[in-house]
């Protein structure tokens, strides 16, 4: 058994299945960060009563969608704190009047994210995404994956072929 296995099953023990998804918050963001005062500023936070496996940045390419990025923080953090994560949350914005370019980005996040701190995986983040399912772990695999392979907007169903080696 792999120690990312066993601390998926750790994971599963100490958090519940499903969770609703609130698409209807209308927490401005000064308040969303006043209500979240055991984050370290910049959106880092680490659980006190143990020391996390997993150092993950979560790098949010961004332009013009507070309303999802409300909903994005309001939902990420508490799911993170679940799985006891040594995060970052990394929201890159991009400078109008320019075309939007998600993967400058993710670079211009990846690189100031690794300014920062030695994190052991990195994951790439859409703001309108958010996980249903707290056993969606967001630790860091030998391997990469995508996942959000399946979405409500496409009825859970795969959008193209999945190897299942």
């Amino acid at each position: 058994m792999t120690t990312d296995t066993l601390y998926a099953r750790l994971v599963l023990r100490c958090t519940a299945g499903r969770i609703a998804v609130d698409n209807q918050s209308t927490e401005t963001l000064e308040a969303l960060a006043a209500r979240h005062r055991e984050l370290e500023d910049g959106g880092l936070w680490r659980p006190t009563d143990c020391r996390s496996r997993h150092h993950v940045a979560i790098v949010v390419p961004y332009r013009q969608r507070e309303h999802h990025l409300k909903l994005f923080l309001t939902h990420m953090h508490p799911f993170l704190q679940r799985q006891q994560l040594d995060y970052g949350i990394y929201i890159v914005d991009q400078a109008l009047p320019t075309r939007f370019n998600r993967a400058m980005l993710m670079n211009i996040g990846y690189a100031e994210a690794s300014k920062q701190a030695n994190y052991s995986c990195y994951i790439f983040h859409d703001v309108d995404l958010l996980p249903e399912d707290n056993r969606n772990i967001y630790n860091c695999p030998e391997q990469p994956r995508h996942m959000s392979a399946s979405l409500d907007r496409h009825g859970y169903r795969h959008v193209y072929q999945i190897d299942k080696r």
